[in-house]
């Protein structure tokens, strides 16, 4: 039982001061959220005397770790020097004028150095002036009346009115504003459509309490712009915190106008509405004026802030802070076994708690009941975690008990029934929900990592993995990684909120049960991809892992997996003999990071300089540098003709005059490894993972099995011929790297067919492709659908869908193609790198077809959607997931659709995927909207 010696603190004095105040004042304060009505009379403070760095105290005397912070201004914290000094030293020389100062310039021109889209700004002093201000400027831009919201956006009429406090509201106004979910394209679309060439624009809150899906913001951007609305952010929380930018500095994505607050001023009453300076400009014309508006203490705290937050790293210790808090406060969530009752979810500088009814009790009372438990011990929060720069590690260290003190009591009281007759007060009732949509879609995607990667085995796992990580980070996910010591380090998203890495000196350390014990919460996915682990760990952890993903490239050991990854297995490895539920086998899930899919595109698309001399780029990664490496520069030296060769990592000095025709460039690693070697004529490396990189950019290259586990990824390029593999290994001689190359160099269309058939092998989209499977769209039957790459034996099944009826009846061609003319055309569609057909899966049954070709359009790849459905597996949902699932496969690619308009069932599909319509019959998801997309699909053959 949880133990209860705590003393109950005392709120006399609080209690006092609100039955004096309701006598005068409304509510008995100026904001709902810091009411009596969500803090419970005598089991709570209702009023404060003064707070210093991340702390309050109450007019009782009481002290607290303040995780409020005003409700979310107070960023750097109480009293702090810098922003007060500020403060002081312009009080002296007075507050509000009878005409401008040179401090608004300053602040508009200090917020266009940092807010992406502020070439303009307008001040206010409350979040609510500045959301408002942008909505005005959106009607008055577009001359339309209804405004989209997603989020919450303060008091006035025109947002207060779409919610359950309207009274006052007249409802001519309330019918102006359409609330939407966050992360739903579908219903913005969808409004749009009602309500066509009505909506002047969107206003939402980038993130809340889940980051938003991948693409998504992106996507709601182009769908506003499309239908001729502006989009907008509400940055009145995440601007100051998120980024120094704000979320649009974050996410990359940049709004046409933008509402800024809180956090702006440290608790100084300032907010700012900024934007593109041609919509801005409407406010010479509109009215949006205040006399405080230019008030200069404010605007003084708020250039202070800016300094500040330039000068220190206070962003960085918001999101240590708050994950840190985080994972202190799950791990006390699941050692009192209240998962199912208590989630944490939203960015590590504002994390939200979410409650959920138990059987004797209901998610307001439990709440409640927390709170009051977290206030006994010292702890302040609204059922947030409101960080500031100023919190300390003591202030953690407070947190962190009184969770575990507060968690285990809420657990034993809702065990025993005994909550109600325990909780002391009436339970507080939010004032109105504007979050709760989202609540279900987030804190379940995380995924944890556990491999192996050290000086003897190279960083091929890191690599991989990391490849992974990033699609996943893409999509929403949070992920965890259990490294061996030092490696944390070399991970590039070390500091990002949404990835915790922890470091174990003995790496055998990581035992199932000490991962169980560091993550007692489990993981949605956990990936493996570890030499020495095996069925074993795998079955240790299956309780703790609600599905377990293996990657291994030897496949010499049995495992108890969902899923195994494999790009190269040995002849006759099925999924019975490797105990796994599904395989996936091949370079179609080679996984490389994204800007190999980016680089592949651009290739096909651009002609080669063949004036230039031939361009080889050797890579072999640090444990094959030097020796080696002189051999090969040695052999191509050899071969003759003028070589440029570029030399990842340092070269051997002794290359420094080789030969006069041999010119040699020693570069480093870079981020974008994919572009560098794009440039190149030819690649020589390993034939471990690099392999799939360069086959991926059709690359003709000299592959070398360097280490055992490489032979199987040999084998395969040497059966595609996409590949020249020397089996000599380390020790190869420089005259075999001559006679080896020597054809290439000689030979362009060697070169060229050799530099087809890696590209036909390896499409660089392994890693998306991984994760749809792992974790996969769904009809409307819950059934998971898949896209995997056609290949011959579907040629007969999509001539069938293809000369249907249904099919051909809206086709640009309506004429049916005879067997062979299919044939011959399946057959160059799959031997044709730019052309992407891919077969629609529902529960692992082929239901369908999807094309997505590549081609250019203002300069940009851009990809021409074909799909067709089999007849029999029509209006399950299956031909929307699978569009759902093409978005994520190719996310950064524009996608163009070419719909005849009486085809009223794919129009309605292309709609409901998001795709706007930029003339008669031609759709668009991503990219520019706005302009016709120039119709160059052909006709279904």
């Amino acid at each position: 039982m949880a133990s209860s010696a705590t003393p109950i603190r005392s709120f006399d004095k609080s209690s006092q001061l609100l039955e004096r105040a309701l006598k005068r004042i409304p509510l008995g304060s100026q904001t709902f959220s810091k009411s009596h009505v969500q803090f419970p009379v005598g089991a709570a403070p209702l009023y404060v005397t003064h707070g210093e760095g991340g702390r309050i105290w109450d007019v009782d005397g009481n002290a607290y770790v303040d995780l409020v912070c005003g409700l979310l201004p107070v960023l750097l914290g109480y009293c702090d020097e810098d922003i007060d000094a500020a403060v002081r030293s312009q009080l002296d020389r007075g507050m509000s004028f009878s005409l401008a100062t040179e401090l608004e310039i300053e602040l508009a021109e200090a917020l266009a150095e940092i807010v992406p889209c502020a070439e303009m700004s307008r001040f206010g002093k409350n979040g609510s002036d500045a959301t408002s201000a942008a909505v005005r400027i959106a009607r008055a831009v577009t001359g339309r009346d209804r405004i989209a919201v997603c989020g919450y956006h303060g008091w006035h009429d025109w947002y207060v009115g779409s919610t359950v406090r309207s009274k006052g509201v007249p409802k001519a106004v309330q019918e102006l504003t359409h609330t939407l979910p966050f992360g739903d394209l579908d219903a913005f679309h969808a409004l749009l459509k009602t309500h066509k060439g009505e909506v002047a624009g969107i206003i939402m809150e980038p993130m809340n309490l889940s980051e938003p899906p991948a693409g998504y913001l992106a996507e709601m951007r182009d769908l506003a712009h499309a239908n001729g609305a502006l989009f907008m952010f509400d940055e009145i929380i995440t601007g100051f915190r998120f980024a120094l930018g704000g979320a649009q500095e974050l996410f990359g994505v940049t709004p046409d106008i933008a509402a800024y607050g809180k956090g702006m001023g440290n608790g100084m009453p300032i907010s700012a509405v900024c934007g593109r300076a041609d919509l801005m400009a409407i406010l010479d014309d509109i009215f949006v004026s205040g006399t405080f508006g230019g008030e200069t203490l404010s605007l003084a705290a708020a250039l202070a802030v800016i300094a500040k937050l330039k000068r220190e790293p206070v962003i960085e210790h918001l999101a240590d802070f708050g994950g840190r808090l985080s994972a202190g406060v799950e791990q006390a969530i699941a050692q009192a076994d209240l998962q199912d009752v208590i989630r944490i979810s939203g960015h590590a500088t504002w994390r939200l708690m979410s409650f959920s009814d138990h059987a004797t009790a209901d998610r307001h009372e439990i709440k409640t009941f927390l709170l009051t438990r977290l206030l006994q011990k010292g702890v302040l929060t609204n059922g947030s975690h409101n960080i500031c720069y100023a919190h300390n590690d003591e202030d953690l260290d407070t947190c962190v008990a009184a969770y575990g003190y507060a968690l285990g009591e809420l657990a034993d009281a809702l065990t025993s029934g005994a909550l109600r007759a325990r909780l002391g007060c009436e339970p507080v009732y939010p004032v109105f929900a504007v979050r709760s949509a989202s609540i279900e879609a987030v804190a379940t995607k995380r995924a944890h990592f556990r491999l192996d990667a050290d000086s003897s085995i190279g960083a091929g796992h890191a690599v991989r993995c990391l490849a992974l990580a990033d699609t996943l980070l893409r999509e929403g996910w949070r992920c965890a990684f259990a490294v061996n010591e030092g490696f944390g380090a070399a991970l590039p998203f070390a500091t990002t909120p949404d990835v915790e890495i922890v470091e174990a000196t003995d790496a055998s350390t990581w035992s199932a049960a000490a991962l169980g014990s560091r993550w007692p919460a489990g993981f949605e996915i956990v990936i493996v991809d570890h030499y020495e682990l095996d069925a074993e760990f795998e079955r240790a952890i299956a309780g703790w892992a609600k599905r377990i993903v293996v990657v291994d490239d030897l496949l010499d050991r049995e495992h108890a997996c969902d899923v195994l990854l494999c790009t190269a297995p040995p002849m006759g490895t099925s999924s019975d003999r490797v105990g796994a539920r599904i395989c996936l086998f091949g370079p179609d899930y080679a996984l490389l990071r994204d800007q190999f899919a980016r680089a592949r595109d651009l290739k096909l698309l651009d002609a080669n300089d063949e004036s230039a001399p031939l361009r080889v780029h050797i890579a072999l990664g640090g444990t094959f540098q030097g020796d080696l490496v002189q051999r090969i520069v040695e052999g191509l030296a050899l071969v003759g003709p003028p070589l440029d060769l570029v030399i990842v990592g340092e070269a051997p000095k002794a290359t420094g005059e080789i030969a006069p025709h041999v010119k040699i460039t020693s570069i480093a690693a870079t981020a974008d490894m994919a572009s560098e070697m794009a440039r190149a004529d030819l690649g020589v490396g390993a034939c471990g993972g690099s392999a799939w990189e360069r086959a991926a950019l059709g690359l003709p290259s000299l592959a070398l099995i360097l280490v055992e586990n490489q032979i199987h990824v040999a084998q395969a390029l040497e059966d595609a011929q996409a590949a020249r593999v020397v089996r000599e290994g380390a020790s190869v001689s420089a005259e075999r790297i001559c006679e080896a190359v020597r054809p290439f160099v000689e030979d362009a269309d060697q070169r060229d067919a050799m530099a087809g058939r890696a590209g036909l092998l390896c499409d660089g989209l392994g890693t998306r492709r991984a994760v749809l499977a792992i974790d996969p769209e769904r009809d409307r039957d819950g059934h998971e659908i898949g896209l995997r790459r056609a290949c011959l034996a579907d040629c007969e099944a999509v001539y069938d869908w293809q000369r249907h009826p249904d099919t051909r009846r809206f086709a640009n061609n309506p004429d049916v193609p005879s067997w062979s003319e299919h044939q011959a055309w399946f057959a160059d569609r799959l031997q044709e790198p730019k052309a992407l057909l891919l077969i629609i899966t529902c529960a692992g049954e082929a239901a369908g077809f999807l094309r997505l070709d590549l081609l250019r359009r203002d300069g940009r790849p851009m990809r021409l959607v074909s799909i067709a459905i089999d007849p029999a597996m029509k209006k399950r949902g299956i031909a929307l997931a699978a569009l759902r699932s093409a978005r994520r496969l190719v996310p950064d690619d524009p996608l163009i659709a070419d719909v005849h308009p009486d085809n009223a069932a794919s129009c309605a599909l292309f709609e409901r995927a998001g795709f706007g319509l930029v003339d008669a019959r031609t759709y668009v998801l991503g990219g520019e909207q706005n302009s016709p997309a120039g119709r160059q699909a052909e006709g279904v053959a």
